[in-house]
């Protein structure tokens, strides 16, 4: 038997490491067509400024924690505060037509690309990270809104009544 073990052991070895290679191979290709379409879908502050004063239908979604709104009580006029978790059925909360802006407090923008990719994997068509999140957004001038806080509210209502389903609009 330890003979048999003996004669077999380097084979398995190589195709223990074939198959680790090819794991590796296959989460790094994953992972640069993942940044590549991160950078094609992104939009920049200025961008979403123009397409705003041009009347575009746009809708902005803010997808900071309590802890980042504490931390920075403000956001971009017109913005629905969602909570990631909330995106799981997206279909309830952003109608599925629609051209979806995402911005976190990241500025390499993690949490709004990853929701992105939830979506764009849920067949929604454009959706962009907002490049520099809130920060990119208040570092190229444009005006933020302060959030009042409702003490009905468990995540702290953000101005007027939300448009969307279980969101909250800044």
């Amino acid at each position: 038997m330890a003979a048999r073990v003996a004669r077999l052991g380097m084979p398995i070895v190589f195709v223990i490491a074939a198959g680790l290679i090819a794991f590796l191979v296959f989460k790094y290709v994953r992972r640069q067509r993942f940044l590549r379409h991160l950078r094609q879908a992104r939009i920049a502050a200025m961008e979403l400024k123009r397409r705003l004063e041009a009347g575009d239908r746009l809708v902005i979604v803010d997808l900071r924690t309590d802890l980042d709104i504490e931390t920075a009580p403000y956001g971009i006029p017109g913005a629905f505060r969602i909570a990631p978790e909330a995106l799981q059925h997206s279909d309830h909360l952003i109608p599925r037509g629609s051209e979806v802006v995402f911005y976190c407090a990241e500025p390499r923008e993690a949490t709004s690309a990853r929701m992105a990719l939830r979506l764009a994997s849920n067949g929604f068509k454009n959706i962009h990270p907002l490049s520099g999140g809130l920060e990119g957004w208040r570092q190229a001038g444009f005006v933020v809104e302060p959030l009042v806080r409702d003490p009905s509210s468990r995540r702290g209502a953000r101005g007027p009544a939300a448009a969307l389903p279980g969101a909250e609009r800044v």
